[in-house]
């Protein structure tokens, strides 16, 4: 009979204190769950300390470039950038199906629409809602915009709220009588296709001196 040369021992487990048989000198836990358990403690309080902070901060640059590394060369090959625009086109859906769903939300849709209205009162939400609905008849009639957003609120900025003809202030109410308008010079159904307008032929008038100009050069 073979005799076997290591001696079987009963330990203490260092972690739950439960006794347990083995025949190996360095083990000191029962089950590996113990050892994963008391490893846990002893990083816990060796990261709390200074250089166990350093250290964890260097690991974490460490492995932050060797990942833009392999990202970088991996995603520069065919496979890599086909994996990512799918990967974009994905992440592009599920936000989007987010966005949907979420202003779907008869609370959410009727603050939007709340804002909205408030907007449009303001200066800057008139002179939005000019320059974007220019931008529309524009496409209708065929003709071009060249001119900058900026550009036309500086010029309705320098009327000073009043309308350069009758010298009356814009009001507010939405379709009123003196609400501010954007004036064409020359006027868009004589322009012709593919004219480009610049800031010099656009005016901010009120509604009312700009329906009595009609469609008449100034």
């Amino acid at each position: 009979m073979i005799k076997s040369s290591k001696q079987i021992k009963v330990k203490k487990c260092k972690y739950c204190g439960n006794e347990f048989i083995t025949n190996k000198k360095q083990k000191f836990y029962c089950k590996n769950e113990c050892f994963k358990a008391q490893k846990y403690l002893r990083d816990q309080a060796y990261f709390s300390t200074l250089k166990g902070r350093e250290v964890k901060q260097k690991s974490q640059l460490k492995r932050k470039d060797k990942k833009k590394e392999y990202d970088k060369s991996y995603f520069s090959t065919p496979l890599g950038k086909e994996v990512k625009r799918r990967s974009k086109i994905k992440r592009k859906e599920h936000i989007t199906e987010q966005t949907k769903e979420y202003q779907s939300r008869p609370e959410i849709h009727e603050k939007r629409m709340a804002q909205s209205r408030a907007f449009k009162h303001t200066d800057k939400g008139r002179a939005n809602a000019r320059y974007y609905g220019n931008i529309r008849r524009g496409r209708k009639e065929e003709t071009t915009i060249g001119y900058t957003k900026q550009e036309w609120m500086n010029k309705m900025k320098a009327t000073n709220g009043f309308c350069p003809i009758c010298n009356r202030p814009f009001t507010l109410g939405y379709h009123s009588k003196h609400e501010m308008s954007m004036d064409h010079n020359p006027p868009i159904s004589k322009a012709g296709k593919r004219f480009v307008y610049t800031i010099d032929m656009i005016s901010p008038l009120c509604r009312s001196c700009n329906s009595k100009k009609g469609n008449r050069n100034i």
